[in-house]
């Protein structure tokens, strides 16, 4: 099913989920190891706190002039 997503010609959205420590970050990555860029959420955090460190990721991955969000608007307005 991952792989059927991956090569079809349209935008495609895989929810992969379960229980803690299951293996399913292995998954995908073994899956699609061509990733550019990643990034996991902070399990219970904030909106403020999930910015941030989407913001600590693109910084790591070399986007050394990324700028602070403080809301989703500011995100998809440089994602565009």
């Amino acid at each position: 099913m991952l792989l059927d997503a991956f090569s079809s010609d349209y935008s495609e959205f895989v929810a992969v989920y379960g229980r803690r420590r299951v293996g399913k970050t292995f998954l995908i990555r073994e899956s699609f190891n061509r990733f550019s860029f990643q990034h996991s959420g902070v399990k219970n955090g904030g909106r403020a706190i999930q910015l941030a460190r989407f913001r600590k990721s693109l910084m790591a991955q070399g986007y050394a002039d990324c700028p602070s969000y403080y809301a989703r608007d500011d995100l998809s307005k440089m994602l565009e």
